[in-house]
């Protein structure tokens, strides 16, 4: 069994369609399929970073379990980085809809108060004539 092989076999085991596994690693769409036993380093240390739990031995060389015992998974930094960046990311857009928001409540303000103000006006004017 290759690489390829057994990164098909670790997908089947998470319960995921290589497309959701490409999307979480950050990978290139067909990436598994395109794949062979020489992954580009960069490649698993994306993968390394979306499943720490998996043993890069076993995948790449076919050593070991499939999975390392929990007490052995790296730290997943880079993945915290990920999430923590999409944070702000977000952050700054609804700070950015929240603005133009504020702005759109503002307007709506001003027109009703100028309704309110014609409306008065038209009943003013109602009262002299009536």
């Amino acid at each position: 069994m290759g690489t390829k092989e057994r990164l098909i076999q670790f997908i089947a085991h998470l319960g995921l369609r290589n497309a959701e596994f490409e999307r979480t690693c950050g990978l290139s769409n067909g990436f598994v399929q395109n794949t062979n036993d020489r992954i580009r380093r960069a490649s698993l240390n994306q993968i390394q970073s979306a499943y720490p739990q998996l043993n890069m031995d076993w995948l790449v060389n076919g050593n070991g379990e499939m999975l390392l015992p929990e007490d052995q998974h790296p730290t997943n930094l880079t993945e915290l980085v990920r999430i923590v960046s999409k944070l702000v990311e977000q952050g700054e857009t609804n700070a950015e809809a929240n603005r133009i928001n504020a702005e759109a409540n503002l307007k709506h303000a001003q027109n009703f108060e100028r309704l309110i103000s014609l409306l008065g006006a038209d009943i003013g004017i109602e009262k002299a004539i009536g």
